[in-house]
């Protein structure tokens, strides 16, 4: 992101000290508010937050060519749903649970995952984190995203303020390319993962644009509103962190039931707990 571009969030940074720190942190946003706040996890502080789907254009796009987005995207559920018959035992009942089925695996989706528990964003954050020297004094920080759902409660969204009024569902069907909003969406059936994980997504309009440039549509609507201040509705909270810190915090966590084994269900979340148990016995 430009650094002149205004920021919608307040940074708050934690140089750790303890875990009773950031559940302080967490706690004073949490309790303080009426509403519900929704979180995300990344590994490194100066990523910006970004679908799949706008990774894998950015990575195999050829941007001269002005690529239909909307309708590669089409193409890749209509694909996906043709085929997936060969790999699952029982089938999605709608749109929303297919394109939820594709994140679930890996698809490039405009679908970004969030959670109501911000331990889990917690540990997503620092679970991942790559510390490739053998410097137990080297920093690097991580961040969580933390958004209001207050800026998503419409049932449905008025983009633009062009009069027109779109269910939810209407993204994965009609070309909302020069759309710049955010909806929080979830399917009627949510599957073990989601379940688990807490989970829930935010869905961006425009899938061409960067997320902020779509949450900046969601932020003018609920302006016209009430007075408020954009910052009281995202925070960011960026945590630095040593090898040993974040040992700390791992060990912290898996005593609250929250590690691979138990955030990715099966043999999957087993297999993959195995590295953190690494970091844990060291």
């Amino acid at each position: 992101m430009d650094e002149n571009t205004e920021k919608l969030f307040e940074k708050i940074e934690i140089l750790f000290s303890n875990f009773e720190e950031i559940q302080e942190k967490i706690n004073k946003l949490i309790e303080n508010n009426e509403t519900t706040w929704i979180f995300r996890g990344q590994s490194n502080e100066e990523w910006e937050i970004e679908s799949s789907f706008k990774r894998a254009s950015d990575n195999y796009f050829i941007k001269e060519k002005k690529e239909d987005y909307f309708n590669i995207e089409k193409n890749l559920i209509r694909e996906f749903k043709r085929k997936a018959h060969n790999y699952i035992s029982k089938e999605p009942k709608d749109t929303l649970e297919w394109i939820s089925l594709m994140r679930h695996y890996g698809a490039p989706s405009r679908l970004i995952d969030f959670t109501y528990s911000p331990y889990v964003a917690l540990f997503f954050a620092i679970e991942s984190m790559s510390f490739h020297e053998n410097n137990d004094n080297n920093i690097l920080e991580c961040a969580v995203h933390c958004i209001n759902t207050e800026l998503f409660k419409n049932e449905f969204y008025t983009p633009n303020n062009d009069g027109k009024k779109y269910k939810r569902i209407d993204c994965f069907l009609k070309n909302t390319k020069n759309k710049n909003f955010v909806l929080n969406i979830s399917p009627y059936y949510l599957n073990e993962r989601i379940t688990i994980q807490q989970g829930t997504f935010l869905c961006q309009l425009n899938i061409e644009n960067l997320f902020e440039e779509n949450l900046k549509g969601n932020f003018k609507l609920i302006e016209k509103e009430k007075n408020i201040n954009r910052k009281d509705f995202y925070k960011k909270i960026t945590i630095r962190l040593t090898k040993k810190d974040r040992q700390k915090l791992i060990d912290k966590l898996h005593r609250m039931n929250i590690n691979l084994a138990t955030i990715y269900p099966g043999l999957e979340g087993f297999a993959r707990s195995l590295s953190t148990r690494m970091k844990l016995n060291s």
